[in-house]
């Protein structure tokens, strides 16, 4: 092995997966106990890769594994290099068993997402499947309860993942990710690994398709769990961050809005108790049986009836090269413009924008929608401020529109959707 390290017992034991459709080479040092390794193989049985399976090598991940128990292995740990036939090596070292199993699966699942993260829609939740493939999504964030839920209600319905469920966004093929289920077991301590087949979870079928998406809403002492069809503006806001990758993808918005509509809605489900739940999945799967024996299954291919803006700037463009009708051009030169952080926006209706801008996620409604509608290029606040005045409708009795059309334009520029001081003359 090259990279400054030579194996104690000069042995490596390897493992293949599938991780997300990604094959992974597990090399094991000789730090490693053998039993440590079996559990490993045992908790990740289902996503080794089958002995017929094709060979990849030259795409595979590699991913080193060592333990360290502070006992002289001989080397720093190492977190990069090369194997033997020269392919690029992540290591990952822990002090003990535990912490080297929980810290694998959060490498197995980073390094899956990065090389997926352009073909796949990859959603940070739960997935349940029926006996015909079917496949709920079940969309969470972290530490909100997926895990207990995939744990609870894989043993009725088919185990898919608990952590990233990942789809094709032509076919809406769910490629299954059945990891350990991360547990707290002890407080202050990594996560237990425990594999599907240990849990007796259900094993899904071959053809796995997404029939739905769900948002998972636990609140503590509700007596009856529910379904509730969410708005999709209401949908789009919450399931924006529990999406890898959303913002680097051109117009991500209106292709999630138009994956929502095709399943017929988002819901959320409201529930204290995760066993209670089953019967809103039976419901949920009738749902998209009786949806596939009406009428063929929608995709995101069909045209979507949404009016959406044509807005998708890449947050890397640099404002130089921009044109005066791009988002941040005029920034420099004092004119009021749409922030270049902004990288998507999506027309709902008349009245709402929904707009992604640098880390946070916002609603526009009223004159908020009108004023990002006004800066579709660049202007002075005297042009804005006319451009809204001819969009709006004449402003009540005793209201003041200068003052509202201000304080409007100050709350964008607060939440970074604006740029640019303008040049105010008339009321200067």
């Amino acid at each position: 092995m090259t990279g400054g390290y030579e194996n104690r017992s000069h042995k490596l034991v390897f493992m293949h997966l599938s991780v997300i459709g990604v094959p992974v080479e597990l090399s094991f040092d000789g730090s490693v106990p053998q039993t440590l390794q079996e559990r490993i193989a045992r908790s990740w049985s289902r996503c080794i890769a089958p002995d017929d399976a094709p060979s990849d090598a030259a795409a595979a991940v590699v991913i080193g594994v060592a333990l360290d128990d502070n006992h002289g292995l001989g080397f720093p740990p190492h977190r990069s290099g090369t194997d033997t036939s020269g392919r690029p090596i992540t290591w990952i070292t822990a002090q003990d068993g535990p912490e080297l199993e929980s810290q694998l699966t959060v490498a197995l699942t980073l390094k899956a997402i990065e090389v997926q993260r352009e073909r796949l829609w990859l959603f940070h939740a739960a997935a349940l499947s029926d006996a015909d493939g079917r496949t709920i999504v079940l969309a969470a964030a972290s530490g909100t309860g997926k895990t207990t839920f995939a744990t609870h209600l894989g043993r009725r319905f088919a185990y898919v993942t608990d952590e990233t469920a990942a789809v094709a966004p032509d076919t809406l093929a769910v490629v299954p990710y059945p990891k350990p289920l991360s547990t707290i077991v002890e407080a202050n301590r990594p996560k237990t690994q425990i594999g599907p087949d240990e849990l007796g979870l259900g094993i899904p079928g071959q053809a796995l398709r997404l029939v739905r998406l769900a948002l998972l809403d636990r609140v503590p002492g509700t007596p009856m769990p529910r379904a509730e069809v969410m708005d999709l503006g209401d949908a789009l806001l919450a399931l924006v961050p529990q999406i890898s990758y959303l913002r680097s993808r051109r117009q991500g918005l209106h292709a999630l809005a138009d994956l929502i509509r095709g399943l017929g809605g988002a819901v959320r489900i409201v529930y204290d108790n995760a066993d209670d739940v089953a019967g809103i999945l039976d419901g949920l799967f009738d749902g998209a049986r009786e949806r596939e024996t009406a009428a063929p299954v929608a995709t995101p291919a069909e045209p979507a009836e949404l009016g959406i803006d044509d807005l998708a700037v890449s947050t890397s463009t640099s404002p130089s090269a921009m044109s005066m009708d791009t988002p941040g051009a005029a920034a420099g030169s004092g004119l009021l413009t749409r922030a270049p952080e902004v990288c998507d926006a999506l027309r709902l209706g008349p009245g709402e924008r929904v707009v992604l801008t640098g880390p946070r996620r916002l609603l526009l409604d009223g004159l908020g929608a009108v004023l990002w509608e006004a800066l579709e290029h660049p202007a002075t606040t005297d042009e804005l401020f006319a451009r809204v005045l001819d969009a709006m409708p004449d402003a009540p009795e005793g209201v003041d529109a200068h003052a509202e059309f201000e304080a409007a334009l100050q709350a964008l520029r607060r939440e970074g959707v604006v740029t640019g001081t303008g040049v105010l003359q008339a009321f200067a």
